[in-house]
Order: C-alpha cells, then sequence, then structure tokens
C-alpha cells in the first residue's frame, strides 16, 4: 500500500513530511527549483509512496510536472479542505511545516477523497496562461473606467491625470482584445470535442464551457457528478449535532470564483430554454425557496448535465427529460 508524502508549496522552498509504516517520520525543505526536486524525487519509490499537494498554480508547476514524468501520483487537495484539516488536528499555527504534515495526513485518511493530478495538454497550458492575463488586464480594465469615472466627478479634473488613465486603458483594452482572439485560435481536438457535447447543453455557452475546460481540465479530475459540483462551490455547507441541531448553511463557494460567477449566468439563460432546469426552479420557487436558493440548484443540474453528456459523449437532449415526465 503506497503511504504519501505532503508538501506544501511556497515559491522558493517545499517543505516535504513522510512517516513510514513503523512511524519514522521524514520532513525537511527543498528548494522550489527543477535540479533539487529531480533530487528529492530520486531518493523515493513511485511504487511505494505518491505525492499530496495543494494546488497553487505557477509555483507548484515544476513539482506536479516533474513528479508525473517520473511516474509519481500525485494527488491535489483542495486548500480550503486542508484548512479545515488542520483545525480539526488542532494546528492552531499555519506553518509550512504543519501544512506538509496535515496533507501528509489527508492522504492518509480514507474518509478524504483527493482527485488524481492529470496533466494538461501543451494547448490547455497555453490557454491557461492567456486566461489568467484575460482575467488580470479586466480587472485593470475595470479599475481605470472607475479611476476615470470618480475624476470626471471633479469640478476641475486635472488633464494629464485624465489622459493618462484613458491612455493606459487603451493599452489594456487592445492587449485584452489580442490575447481573446488568440485564446480563440488556440485550439485541438480535445478542446473542440469537450466543447461540442458541454455547449449542447442549453444554458452553456462558449465562454462558461471554455473556463469548465480550463479549471476541470475537461472533466479529467473526477469520477462522479457530485465532485464537480463541490469543486465548483455550489453544494451547501451543513451542521448537525444529535437531534437538536441540524442547520444548512450556505454554499461552501471553495472553487474557482470566476467560474462560479459565469455558471450563475449561465443558470439565468437555463431557467428559461433548459426544460429540465425551467421544471426545477419553477418547482422550488413555488415550494417558497428564494430565487436564490432555487438559482443554486440550477447551477448544480447545469453541472450534472455537462458531466452526463462530456462522459458519456453524447449530445444533449432537452426533450427528454419532458419525454420522461410525461411517460
Amino acid at each position: 500500500m503506497k503511504l504519501p508524502i505532503g508538501i506544501d508549496i511556497s515559491s522558493n522552498t517545499l517543505d516535504h513530511y513522510f512517516s513510514s509504516h513503523q512511524g519514522k517520520v521524514d520532513q525537511g525543505v527543498i528548494q522550489n527549483q527543477e535540479f533539487s526536486i529531480l533530487e528529492f524525487l530520486g531518493l523515493h519509490d513511485p511504487k511505494k509512496v505518491f505525492l499530496v499537494v495543494e494546488p497553487t498554480g505557477t509555483y507548484g508547476d515544476k513539482l506536479v510536472e516533474l513528479a508525473h514524468r517520473q511516474g509519481f501520483e500525485v494527488r491535489l487537495a483542495n486548500p480550503k479542505k486542508s484548512s479545515y484539516f488542520m483545525k480539526v488536528l488542532d494546528l492552531l499555527h499555519k506553518t509550512d511545516e504543519n501544512a506538509a504534515m496535515a496533507l501528509h495526513l489527508m492522504g492518509k485518511s480514507p474518509e478524504v477523497q483527493l482527485p488524481r493530478f492529470v496533466p494538461q495538454s501543451e494547448v490547455m497550458k497555453q490557454r491557461r496562461q492567456i486566461q489568467m492575463a484575460v482575467n488580470a488586464l479586466s480587472k485593470q480594465s475595470q479599475m481605470l473606467k472607475n479611476q476615470i469615472h470618480a475624476l470626471e466627478q471633479r469640478l476641475a479634473p486635472n488633464e494629464l491625470t485624465m489622459n493618462a488613465f484613458k491612455s493606459t486603458l487603451q493599452t489594456v483594452e487592445e492587449q485584452l482584445e489580442v490575447l481573446k482572439g488568440e485564446l480563440q485560435q488556440l485550439t485541438d481536438e480535445e478542446i473542440e470535442e469537450f466543447n461540442l457535447y458541454a455547449q449542447s447543453v442549453k444554458g452553456i455557452g462558449p465562454k462558461s464551457a471554455a473556463l469548465l475546460m480550463l479549471y476541470t481540465n475537461g472533466l479529467k479530475y473526477f469520477e462522479r457528478k457530485s465532485q464537480l459540483s463541490k469543486f465548483v462551490g455550489v453544494v451547501c455547507s451543513s451542521h448537525k449535532s444529535g437531534k437538536s441541531v441540524n442547520k444548512k448553511g450556505g454554499i461552501t463557494k471553495s472553487g474557482p470564483s470566476l467560474l462560479r460567477a459565469c455558471l450563475y449566468n449561465a443558470a439565468k439563460s437555463a431557467r428559461i430554454h433548459n426544460h429540465a432546469c425551467r421544471i426545477l426552479y419553477e418547482r422550488l420557487r413555488s415550494r417558497g425557496k428564494s430565487h436564490k436558493v432555487a438559482m443554486i440548484a440550477v447551477i448544480n443540474k447545469l453541472l450534472h448535465q455537462v458531466f452526463a453528456v462530456v462522459t458519456s459523449k453524447t449530445l444533449f437532449d432537452n426533450d427528454l427529460y419532458l419525454n420522461l415526465q410525461n411517460n
């Protein structure tokens, strides 16, 4: 049985923690550099251990890519879940050493389901980098628009400042158009196939399909539809204790906020044009559920529909639900 090595990733260092079957602990720090990573991996047998890491974007790319090439299984821990796990362990001080130990224990626990790392295609890697740039420039563009609007409210706005803001905004928006155009050009058979099935679901458009592909690596991280909903962060938290406490909280919001916001817009269309989503929304509203609660349910329905058509490679049938209802 393989044992986990918990690795906490930072920009310059990697803290690792491992406990053998006999309880012998091996922990330490290595540099987050290719040579140090390869040297560290060479000390371990990929048939006996696997790595548990938090997906921390660019800082963890070298580790997971090199480990995968060397034949190591890599498991991904949701940062919010690992934070909760540390609280359960009563690790009040979030140090890199404690984080590595918590990741090791998460990998050891049979109750914790950790998705496997699946490498992205070269096209997907390029798309991810461009999408990150688009996100950053979009925020910068909105910030500049807000600053220009605020400046325009003054009785005598400074002309030099106004011109600087407008010139910068023009440059940012020009670069945004270039990057968005490149995103449309970067594609391969895998992306085209995913888009074909995902966009056949009523409510899912090019943007929501692209973000789903980007953040989930074409749903390769998930074996069940419920895992996808948990990843996006649209499942409700709860608090149960004995017979007296049974509370439902808000959604976990554990996944990418950009993806969640895009899916909320997709749900607006789905509750009108997607028969199953429309009937679900109307049924919940008739029971007194709020608009927000009903919309979260619609997002979950959309995700389950996307999961079904993509994994089965079957185009969405919008009338199927109505036919089942009538039979």
